[in-house]
């Protein structure tokens, strides 16, 4: 079975999913809230309810320092701490990378290497043509072998696409 084909029996299950989770929320203006027609509106009725009655528990105080548990920061103090955190990490990341390229400067922090490689490697050019031949183009069609179809079905994370049922996995794993 083509991918394709795969996810469009894959759709058509969830589909017939779908139908039975609107089955199973059930008739909405049964709800004990003054929303009756919409279930989102019915749960924020419910959270503004909650809100209300916890009001005050957990005031807001940004002179409280990092890690106490016990207060909550205004969204303006939470931003000036993650900006502050982020700036350090920053600097951070740019010490450890002058660290690692010891000076040298980006013009030739790498193609020093490469050229160093290629010119003392001969066969080194044939074999990245060679191995740049196997890679997946996005531009152009290529005839590939049923197993490396398989192996970079694999190496992508999707498994064996050609020959697995996702609608028979989605009603198995649906099925109560």
């Amino acid at each position: 079975m083509k991918l394709k084909d795969a996810i469009l029996a894959l759709a058509a299950t969830s589909g017939a999913a779908v139908k039975v989770l609107k089955i199973a929320v059930g008739n909405l203006t049964s709800l004990d809230t003054t929303a009756k027609t919409n279930l989102v509106d019915a749960i924020n009725e419910v959270h503004t309810l909650a809100q209300n009655a916890v009001a005050g528990a957990g005031a807001i105080d940004d002179a409280a320092g990092s890690g106490a548990t016990g207060v909550t920061w205004s969204a303006g103090k939470t931003y000036d701490e993650i900006a502050a955190l982020a700036a350090a990490n920053t600097a951070a990341v740019a010490a450890v990378k002058a660290e690692i390229l010891g000076g040298v400067g980006p013009a030739f922090d790498t193609l020093v290497e490469l050229a160093d490689k290629l010119s003392s490697d001969g066969n080194l050019v044939l074999q990245i043509v060679s191995d740049l031949s196997k890679r997946l183009r996005v531009d152009d069609v290529q005839l590939f072998t049923p197993a490396e179809r398989l192996q970079g079905q694999e190496n992508l994370g999707l498994g064996d696409c050609e020959n697995t049922d996702f609608a028979a996995a989605f009603t198995a794993a649906a099925t109560v």
